[in-house]
């Protein structure tokens, strides 16, 4: 994997879902987060599922441009 993929995936995912709201923990106070910051700082098993199927060229990533 090139240096920067990941960054560039996260912000990717945060311009893709851009219009849905940002996630939060309200009980706990937590920041907001786009998407792809909310994935990478919190569920990594599921980023890392994510960006395996994007590297591996799934219909749905087709427009993520890899640095």
């Amino acid at each position: 994997m090139k240096r920067g993929t990941i960054k560039s995936f996260r912000e990717y995912l945060n311009r893709k879902f851009a219009d849905h709201p940002n996630h939060r923990n309200g009980v706990y106070r937590q920041q907001t987060r786009g998407y792809g910051d909310y994935l990478y700082n919190q569920d990594r098993p599921m980023f890392e599922t994510e960006l395996q199927l994007a590297l591996d060229g799934h219909e749905c990533y087709s427009d993520w441009s890899r640095p």
